[in-house]
């Protein structure tokens, strides 16, 4: 596993299943002298590996279906070019290499902020994953509450939040400035604006994906209109005026109900009474959902019964209702090391999920698990890794019918500490400027609270989350080929829901155990 090593740099130079997702991120802001929860004394295991990063640190010095939800609450104190050469006939009775199904999009080359997506990924995967329990989450949500709010710091809060996010490499390709805000004013209106582009293209007229972001704004505080025309005009986000200080619980529901209807009432309370108080001044709400169904659809009545092996019971635990698939259809698959990939389509080509697990001569144990989280982790920094280069027959595929629901806590003390480091944004010295309308104003992220559920069946995939604050090229074709390959996850296994033409991760996560 590599070291997660920061450089220094001057900031002013340089019948198939079904799977649904949803995911929600929001940012609280608020005013008063309370100290943050990420300011008190707590230990947080870290359980993922270290990561490197790509490009110098902005910071002088400086080391640094399926549903989701994020939030973030503030207290005072790629345009990637895609190769249509990367297309070949699925019924090429031959090994293919880099396929696309029919007219599928693949792109092998990732830009500065598609790389820093994916890095961040994997940073947030290595702090959540583990050996027993099921972990479901949208980095892709968080990612972009992060980017909403980013907009409105300044000085130390805005190169932490650089460096954070993996962003050092997108962000010094602009060149050299003489101040950070026109550095920063620079980068945003090219390889930001590029990103919210591609966003938004990825969205427009598209029934699988829905993306929504909202503004909720205290309306006694004055906020400065360049931050609201920014955040809706690279984000979409609207703004609406409600009363935090005289009616809290009030917003509490009005903000559910946003979230609930953005993400088909997958997901439900984000926001708790206690999260939203007279202090607060702003909510910024990020809701992703996804449903999209099989190119290849697994049939009801080849759904049987079958133990799902766990590290507790490597010879057979729960058991769990195990689609199944046999046919002479072609998939993209790898045998990567140790372990077999396998991605199926979605009917919106553009879109797929890979299925990462051990191959079946690993032996299912604690010192097994633990180096497959690390390869995870590590390929997880460019998810190209993960997109299996050959398109094969594959006779025989059993996947678990699965669906959960996940709410990561308060998420604040693991951004303060590796491989985030973002500290500054949280406590009584952070800089919001760019936001704030008055320079007196002083506000600070209080939590970030992120909700996530998956299902995945039969017919496709239903994917949901909410975050709250406040392949590769086309190849030739390959000699004839006669092995038989099969694809059996009744082990622990990695999911990645993914947008090929952007290499986005929409969602991923790891399911180790089942249960009734």
């Amino acid at each position: 596993m590599p070291k997660h090593t920061k450089f220094t740099n001057n900031p002013l130079t340089g019948q198939l299943e079904k799977t649904t997702t949803e995911a929600t991120t929001s940012i609280s802001i608020g005013i008063g002298q309370s100290t943050p929860p990420s300011e008190r004394s707590t230990t947080t295991s870290h359980r993922g590996g270290n990561h490197n990063r790509r490009g110098g640190s902005p910071r002088g010095g400086r080391v640094a279906t399926h549903q989701y939800t994020d939030r973030l609450s503030f207290n005072d104190g790629k345009n990637r070019k895609i190769d249509d050469n990367a297309m070949i006939d699925e019924n090429d009775d031959q090994k293919q290499t880099r396929p696309s199904w029919g007219k599928r999009r693949v792109s092998t080359s990732q830009t500065n902020m598609s790389l820093a997506e994916n890095e961040f990924s994997s940073a947030l995967f290595s702090i959540k994953v583990g050996l027993k329990e099921n972990v479901v989450m949208s980095p892709f949500s968080i990612f972009i509450c992060f980017l909403n709010c980013m907009v409105g710091t300044n000085n130390e809060s805005l190169t932490e939040i650089i460096d954070g996010l993996f962003l050092s490499k997108s962000y010094d390709s602009v060149g050299n400035f003489n101040t950070l805000k026109e550095k920063f004013e620079n980068w945003k209106k090219t390889e930001l604006e590029k990103y919210t582009n591609m966003i938004k293209i990825l969205i427009q007229t598209n029934d699988t994906l829905s993306i929504a972001n909202r503004i909720y704004l205290q309306e006694t505080v004055q906020i400065k209109e360049p931050f609201l025309q920014e955040l809706e005009s690279k984000f979409d986000s609207q703004a609406e005026r409600v009363d935090f200080m005289n009616k809290p619980s009030a917003q509490v529901r009005l903000i559910n109900k946003w979230v609930e209807d953005k993400t088909r009432k997958y997901i439900r309370d984000l926001l708790s009474d206690t999260d939203i108080n007279r202090q607060t001044i702003m909510v910024l709400v990020n809701a992703i959902y996804f449903n999209g169904k099989w190119k290849y659809q697994f049939k009801n009545r080849s759904t049987f019964k079958k133990s799902f092996r766990t590290i507790s019971n490597p010879s057979g635990g729960d058991k769990c209702d195990m689609m199944h698939m046999s046919s002479d259809k072609k998939f993209c698959y790898a045998n990567l090391d140790e372990y077999q990939l396998l991605q199926l389509p979605y009917s919106d080509e553009d879109y797929c999920m890979t299925f990462i697990k051990p191959n079946e001569n690993v032996t299912l144990n604690e010192e097994t698990e633990n180096d497959f989280n690390q390869w995870i982790i590590e390929k997880l920094q460019d998810v190209t890794q993960l997109q299996p280069n050959t398109f094969v027959k594959v006779d025989r595929i059993e996947i678990p019918k699965f669906k959960f629901q996940a709410t990561l806590p308060n998420l604040v003390q693991s951004f303060r500490e590796d491989p985030f480091n973002i500290k500054n944004i949280f406590s009584s010295q952070a800089d919001f400027s760019s936001m704030l309308a008055n320079s007196n104003d002083q506000v600070h992220i209080s939590n970030v609270i992120h909700k996530a559920f998956i299902q995945v069946d039969e017919s496709g995939t239903v994917a949901a989350a909410a975050t709250a604050m406040g392949g590769r090229g086309g190849g030739r074709a390959m000699k004839k080929f006669t092995p038989s390959y099969q694809f059996i996850a009744d082990r622990p296994f990695v999911f990645i829901l993914q947008h090929l033409p952007t290499n986005t991760i929409l969602f991923t996560g790891k399911i180790n155990e089942m249960t009734n």
